[in-house]
């Protein structure tokens, strides 16, 4: 019986409303989200009836996102990014709206936009592909964690398709790796994509892989020494440094952990040899 204000308890923070569920109402307890303008969202508003998804709703969905704001814009940047998760080929034709949402709008609504979009890209990243460049300003370390993981899960999406849309991302996921980025493996899956097609943009930052090697456990160290593995091939010196550590992971437990430490020994092991020959 407090007034609301004392009656209310945060449980938790989120930028995107698809991120969160509200629990079921009690006899004696509610849930509610707020937005930073005070709106209010209950659980028909976040959790109702699945969305139609023929392309009319769509097109009624961008319409609202386009001519209005707040908490109207945001449900529909919610049921948008509902469809797109079940039915991407529906939402295709949202692609230019989330984009320009990405250049204009706060950072809640550029968060909505960027998970439809995510959504949309793991299917169809030809088609999110002129939207890169937006995406990459997302890519800085004071990004909120879930549209950060989202930008990186679409830059890795449209890298595997076409990695000369996002060589400039490499710098960037370089600064995240260093920082310490929630979405690391999505991070390096899209460096290693890049590295396959452009080597030489990826070399310069084998101190960030390294340092994961040196210091990430069994799991983590994979998708370096992947990357690194696939760079040594064209610059065979650039991982010597981690060949000690290498041949130790070997006998390592995790098969594919073994397995890329092998690839990359193949390349420097002959480097070493040719090295050792010299001298004497």
């Amino acid at each position: 019986m407090s007034p609301p204000g004392e009656a209310l308890t945060l449980l938790r923070h989120s930028l995107t409303l698809s991120a969160i569920t509200i629990r079921p109402a009690t006899e004696f307890e509610d849930f509610v989200v707020y937005d930073q303008h005070g709106h209010g969202y209950g659980h028909d508003d976040l959790h109702g009836l699945p969305e139609a998804t023929d392309p009319d709703r769509v097109d009624e969905l961008l319409d609202t996102i386009q001519s209005s704001d707040g908490k109207e814009q945001r449900l529909a940047l919610l049921r948008l990014a509902t469809i797109a998760e079940t039915d991407p080929e529906t939402c295709l034709s949202a692609i230019p709206v989330l984009t320009t949402q990405l250049k204009t709008s706060e950072p809640s609504v550029q968060a909505e936009a960027l998970t439809a979009l995510s959504h949309i890209a793991d299917e169809h990243p030809e088609q999110v592909t002129p939207a890169a460049e937006d995406v990459l300003t997302v890519l800085i370390p004071t990004t909120d964690s879930e549209p950060l993981a989202d930008a990186i899960s679409i830059v890795a999406a449209i890298a595997d398709h076409n990695p000369d849309a996002v060589i400039d991302a490499v710098p960037k996921l370089a600064t995240l790796l260093q920082d310490g980025s929630p979405a690391d493996a999505k991070a390096i899956t899209a460096l290693q994509r890049i590295a396959a097609s452009y080597p030489n943009t990826v070399a310069p930052i084998t101190p960030q892989f390294l340092t994961y090697i040196e210091d990430g456990d069994d799991t983590q160290r994979i998708g370096p020494f992947a990357v690194l593995g696939m760079l040594s091939k064209e610059y065979p010196h650039v991982a010597e440094d981690t060949i000690p550590t290498a041949i130790e992971l070997l006998d390592a437990t995790h098969y594919k952990l073994c397995a890329n430490a092998a690839g990359l020994l193949a390349p420097s092991t002959i480097v070493s040899t040719k090295i050792i020959i010299m001298v004497t």
